[in-house]
């Protein structure tokens, strides 16, 4: 047996270890041999980069950043990468591999240049690949503006940095104005914006933003950066060339995403020298009433325009048709021509209102005044007839009907008939077909509206009066005549042509005779030198009726004349005479001749508005053999609607009848006249209407004065599923307001156990809804204003909670008058809640006479910079929910009716817009290898002059040579300092 000493174990397992070391050595070793043949492992070692080959010189890093949904005051991910551009050969060549785990560092540049950094949420984490991910913010209190989002990286392979742009815009509204919106060639465009943040309607101070003005072809000729002051208000100009081209022109203010646009309108213009004013004596006309306008014509320096000539055209709109006689130019019409006296006033009187006005109409006309000078200028006029002296209108709950059995609210607005409220007085509401119904009796607010329950029983079939029939104007029966003077053959001396068309009035009643819808009569007029006439007519009656008026009437003086005169002849559209004749043996045709003239000449004893009837009278006529005279009677025949004077004037003109010849033998005949009504007004009459529904008497009383009564009509009505009734409708910051939840008849279901109430913010309040009283109450938040809204199963309620405080602003005039030349001195206050306080107030003032050529801004320019409050169909036409915002709607009645009819509230706002960012540094090996060469390539030029200045006769320039001249210039570069090398490194050699 061998004994072991002890102390030889130890270098026993030494050799082992090694052993082990080796064996761990080798495997990695070829491990690291393996992966060579895929991977250059110098690259990953020194660079810290995966690439199957080699590169070729050293690789270039560059940066990349992206980010989604970067906005201020919240933490969002960023991503940062580094990748590596290298080449294996070609100098053009570019690859790309990702750069290991680059440490990372964020900064903000301000667009002062002002640098920010910005610190992880945590450290940076691996992210996508090889890049970087953390958290950042952005701070919550950095103004709108155009930023820069900076990302350096540090690896093993170097550093590199990349810039992404970072537009930070809040959500805004802007408003863009011009001092004026016309000018001429020449003129400067002032030009304001306001800028407000969408969500509070604040100013957004310091906002960036590029004015823009476009001429009509389009052309951008302005592009001029302009920053918001404190109060988000921008000022900028541009002058007009004197050569501006005519046109709509287009002025913009972009800032981010959101832009202001206006038009204004650049042509040579002269303000008017005058003006002419016009006004009613009334605000309104009833029947039997007579307008009376009153006006003046003056000067811009306020002097009067004495002598002016006015003309009028006439005009109304609305159902009721105006009388005909007003606009066809029948005496006692309306008024078409008016002139101004010595102080430039004028004034108009207007035919009575018909007893037969329905509803309301309403009058308007132009005035168009010349001067004596020739000058015009056009004014208008409008004049408001009503059949009542108050209106009302009515807005109910169940789609402005009413339904039987049910106790129904309704909100009844009353005015005047120009639509002044009757504020503060007792409308008393009864059914008009009961006329034992006591009625009830409600007061308006200040909006005069007022609040009832009805219970309006079962519908009842309403008359609907018809509207008045209007003939149309009857047409000229005789036109201008066409006169030619046959002595030489020339046109007529124009003296001679007014006269004659001066009398066409009184020869229109000759058209009577005519036989064809259409015709000409002529005739010829000998004018002795002193104006006398004698007419030579046709074989005509129309020509002989105008012969027997002109023979009494005179041309003007001169040289005799022979004139032939011709007038077209259409059928005056009158009521004329049927005749039926019977004769025993026989009616001779010289009878019936004369019969048919006398019949026609009759047709001046028939008023132009008789209808169809029978001659009451019946003609007997007799003849005796050897006679010519033909004895007549009248004999009765039929009542009829005629009256005595017609029929006696009728009978005046069937008289003194005679043959040409005597009557070869005895006969005897009768004759019945018949009136025929004109054609146009023979259109059958509309007839009264019915509708099934509730007609209502409504008198409105101011204590013990009867303000007047009206008639409304109301169709029947349904009652939804599900109604939802807010109460108050107008409550106060802080206050409760129930919502009561009422069920119809189709209700089916279960009733929610929550309400939920949404403000226009998007902030939401619960409340639990009391099954028995179906009502939850819900406790509004002190600090939020504005609208409210509950919604269930189709139902909505909502209610409007007014702002605290309101801005008030007055401007006052150190003097009433200024005299031409004085400088005017303005006062401008401006108050909220009752207290001073500072405001932003713009001020713009133009000639009163540029109203004539233009619009100018009224009231409501600044629109739209208010909440959007839709109202598809206002309260009684004008109470919208934007009235109601703007704190134009006053009365607790009023808000409830208006509140009614709002069909949607403002969407919340966003505060602040998310901006994607995605950036990668640019990198172009070719940029560099250019400038790199054509240094190198201006020194070797220089070399090979030098060698040609030296080199033998008969020497060439060979590829050895041109190599050691290539040396020569990039030692000398590199002396200069000038790298010649390529963009991953490496000397620049010819090949």
């Amino acid at each position: 047996m061998t004994r072991t000493d002890p102390t030889d174990a130890p270098r026993q397992g030494f050799p082992l270890r090694r052993l082990l070391l080796a064996v761990a050595a080798s495997f990695i070793i070829l491990a690291m041999g393996c992966a060579s043949f895929f991977v250059c492992l110098p690259a990953w070692l020194r660079f810290g980069i995966v690439v199957e080959s080699c590169p070729a010189g050293r690789p270039v890093p560059t940066a990349w950043i992206n980010a989604d949904g970067l906005r201020r005051g919240v933490w969002r991910d960023v991503l940062v990468g580094e990748m590596a551009h290298y080449t294996v050969n070609r100098a053009d060549d570019d690859r790309t591999a990702e750069v290991r785990a680059p440490d990372v560092s964020l900064s903000l540049v301000k667009p002062d240049g002002e640098i920010l950094a910005l610190s992880p949420r945590k450290s940076w984490q691996r992210g996508y690949g090889s890049a970087r991910r953390a958290g950042i913010m952005l701070p919550a209190d950095l103004p709108d503006g155009d930023y820069i989002l900076r990302a350096d990286t540090h690896a093993r392979l170097g550093d590199a940095s990349v810039d992404a742009p970072l537009p930070l815009y809040a959500p805004a509204r802007v408003h863009l104005l011009t001092d004026r919106p016309l000018y001429e060639p020449g003129n400067t465009i002032l030009i304001r914006a306001l800028v407000l943040r969408a969500a509070d309607l604040t100013p957004l101070a310091k906002r960036p933003g590029i004015f823009v003005v476009t001429d009509p072809d389009g052309t951008v000729l302005l592009e001029e950066r302009a920053t918001a002051d404190d109060w988000g208000i921008v000022s900028g100009s541009f002058p007009l060339d004197e050569q501006a081209s005519s046109g709509d022109w287009q002025i913009r203010w972009d800032s981010g995403d959101d832009s202001g646009t206006t038009t204004v309108r650049v042509e040579p213009f002269t303000l008017p020298r005058f003006r002419v004013e016009a006004t009613a004596d009334r605000p309104w006309y009833g029947p039997g009433d007579r307008p009376v306008v009153s006006g003046q014509v003056v000067y811009a320096s306020g002097a009067p325009v004495p002598g002016a000539v006015l003309s009028m055209n006439w005009r109304t709109s609305g159902a009721w048709p105006p009388p005909t006689g007003w606009t066809d130019g029948s005496p006692g019409g309306l008024p078409t021509t008016a002139s101004a006296d010595d102080n430039g006033a004028f004034s108009l009187k207007l035919p009575v209102v018909p007893a037969d006005l329905l509803g309301q109409a309403k009058l308007s006309t132009t005035l168009d005044a010349m001067d004596p000078a020739g000058d015009r200028v056009r004014g208008r006029l409008q004049l408001l007839l009503s059949q009542d002296r108050i209106q009302v209108q009515a807005v109910t709950e169940l789609g402005d009907g009413l339904v039987e059995g049910f106790n129904n609210r309704v909100y009844l607005r009353a005015t005047t008939p120009d639509g002044q409220p009757l504020r503060q007085v007792a409308l008393s509401v009864s059914r008009a077909w009961d006329p034992g119904d006591p009625g009830i009796t409600a007061a308006t607010d200040v909006d005069g509206v007022a609040a009832l329950q009805i219970d309006p029983g079962p519908a009842v079939n309403v008359l609907v009066p018809a509207l008045p029939v209007r003939p149309p104007p009857r047409v000229q029966a005789l036109g201008s005549p066409s006169v030619t003077d046959l002595l030489d053959g020339h046109t007529v001396d124009l003296a001679d042509q007014r006269s004659l068309d001066a009398w066409s009035d009184d020869l229109q009643g000759c058209a009577r005779f005519s036989t064809a819808s259409q015709g000409r009569a002529g005739l010829v007029l000998r004018a002795s030198p002193g104006g006398e006439i004698q007419p030579f007519a046709a074989d005509d009656d129309v020509a002989r009726c105008i012969a027997r008026i002109l023979l009494r009437r005179r041309l003007p003086p001169g040289s005799p004349r022979l004139l032939k005169a011709s007038w077209t002849v259409v059928d005056p559209d009158i009521p004329h005479l049927s005749m039926t004749s019977r004769g025993w043996p026989a009616v001779p045709p010289t009878l019936q001749t004369q019969l048919d003239r006398a019949a026609r000449d009759a047709r001046s004893c028939l008023p132009e508005d008789l209808g169809s009837a029978p001659l009451p009278r019946r003609l007997e006529w007799r003849l005796s053999a050897g006679k010519r005279t033909v004895q007549n009677q009248w004999l009765s025949r039929a009542r009829s609607p005629l009256s005595d004077a017609v029929v006696a004037c009728v009978q005046s003109r069937i008289q003194g009848l005679s043959l040409d010849r005597p009557a070869a033998k005895d006969a005897v005949g009768v004759v019945d006249l018949s009136v025929v009504q004109a054609n146009r007004f023979s259109t059958q009459a509309p007839q009264p209407t019915t509708m099934l529904g509730y007609e209502l008497t409504v008198v409105a009383k101011a204590g013990s004065e009867d303000l007047g009564h009206t008639t409304l009509r109301l169709s029947p009505g349904t009652i939804p599923a599900v109604r939802l009734r807010a109460n108050p409708v107008l409550p106060e910051r802080g206050q409760a307001v129930a919502i009561e939840l009422l069920r119809g008849p189709d209700f089916s279901g279960e009733l929610p156990e929550k309400l939920v109430m949404t403000h226009q913010s998007g902030k939401t309040l619960v409340a639990k809804l009391d099954p028995d009283s179906r009502t939850a109450s819900f406790d509004l938040p002190d600090d939020l204003d504005g609208w409210f809204s509950v919604n269930w199963s189709g139902a909505t309620a909502r209610v409007f909670v007014r702002a605290q405080g309101q801005l008030d602003l007055s401007v006052t005039s150190a003097r009433e008058r200024y005299a031409p030349g004085d400088r005017a001195t303005l006062s401008i206050s401006t108050s909220h809640a009752g207290q001073g306080g500072p405001a932003a107030v713009g001020l713009i003032g133009v000639d009163a006479s540029l109203g004539q050529l233009v619009t100018l801004p009224g009231p409501d320019s600044l629109e739209s910079l208010r909440d959007p409050v839709q109202t598809d169909d206002p309260a009684f036409g004008i109470l919208d929910g934007q009235a109601l915002s703007l704190g134009r709607v006053r009365g607790d009645n009023a808000a409830a009716a208006t509140v009614l009819r709002v069909s949607a509230i403002p969407d919340p706002q966003d505060t602040d817009r998310d901006v994607r960012v995605q950036s990668v540094d640019s990198f172009d090996p070719l940029l560099v290898l250019s400038d790199h060469f054509y240094s190198a390539l201006a020194e070797l030029h220089a070399q090979v002059q030098s060698w040609e200045t030296t080199a033998p006769a008969g020497q060439q320039l060979d590829n050895a040579a041109m190599a050691s001249l290539w040396a020569k210039a990039r030692e000398a570069c590199a002396q200069r300092g000038d790298p010649i090398i390529d963009a991953y490194g490496r000397p620049l050699r010819l090949a």
